[in-house]
């Protein structure tokens, strides 16, 4: 955990905003872990989408890399 010790590690992990609204919205909205589940399997789906794409995608060309980097 680097710098920081278990306790402190676990303790701030007991205020994490996070999990506080996680905790918060499946307690006061019906249906909540449903939408919930739903909401993170889209977004999982998406990312894993996204990340297939970009390993397909052909590499740029080393040119490109200093383009817009200076003004001309």
């Amino acid at each position: 955990i680097g710098y920081r010790t278990e306790e402190e590690y676990q303790d701030w992990k007991k205020r994490d905003p996070l999990e506080l609204l996680r905790s918060n919205l499946a307690s006061t909205l019906k249906g909540w872990e449903e939408k919930r589940v739903a909401i993170e399997t889209a977004v999982n789906k998406e990312i894993q989408e996204a990340v297939a794409f970009a390993k397909a995608s052909p590499l740029p060309e080393a040119s490109i890399g200093t383009k817009y980097t200076y003004a001309e």
